[in-house]
């Protein structure tokens, strides 16, 4: 039995109360019979949930960002990378391989098989305040903040340091540390 005697779940990243958001059979009764959310095109290769686990977000071979709404599983948004896209049409090469968030959920970072990564913003934040947290309000609406192009490679993993620093590693062997203020590595 689960933390609240009726869920069998196995622990996830954001405790029991999420479970029932992000896949728990025993309380989420909007997930889809098949358990699949559809929608992205080609191969995927990164998902993962928002802070506040009230989106999923998930990338692949398409070079589009599907954000999916998890209490209803409906999609949210789309989000297209049009470089990477041109990208293709040209090499053939690259895909979205990795996608996380800030702590605080401000930003959204996406890294790709060029070694390009692309940060968007959050456009649907409360102003923070000392006491609180900034989690979105109503339905995220994200824009490009920045696009990075110092890795050579594939991206491979991301790791926000703090609410400004991100470190971004690839297959180029280089863990890049940023600046989300500047948009610039940090020498």
């Amino acid at each position: 039995m689960g933390a609240q005697g009726s869920c069998s779940c196995k622990p996830q990243r954001y405790g029991h109360r999420y479970r029932q958001r992000i896949g728990c059979t025993a309380k989420n009764k909007s997930l889809p019979a098949s358990g699949l959310v559809r929608g992205q095109q080609g191969d995927l290769f990164t998902c993962t949930f928002s802070p506040d686990g009230k989106t999923l977000v998930v990338g692949g071979e398409s070079y589009v960002i599907n954000m999916y709404d998890t209490m209803t599983w409906a999609l949210e948004q789309k989000i297209a990378l049009p470089l990477e896209i041109e990208r293709k049409k040209r090499s053939g090469a690259s895909e979205i391989r990795v996608v996380d968030f800030s702590q605080d959920g401000k930003l959204m970072v996406v890294g790709v098989g060029t070694g390009t990564v692309y940060v968007y913003q959050n456009c649907n934040h409360e102003h923070k305040t000392r006491d609180s947290k900034a989690l979105p309000t109503g339905k995220p609406s994200w824009k490009q903040l920045y696009v990075l192009q110092e890795h050579t490679k594939r991206i491979t993993c991301f790791n926000f340091i703090s609410k400004k620093i991100l470190l971004s590693g690839s297959y180029d062997s280089r863990a890049i540390t940023w600046d989300m203020d500047t948009g610039r590595a940090i020498k």
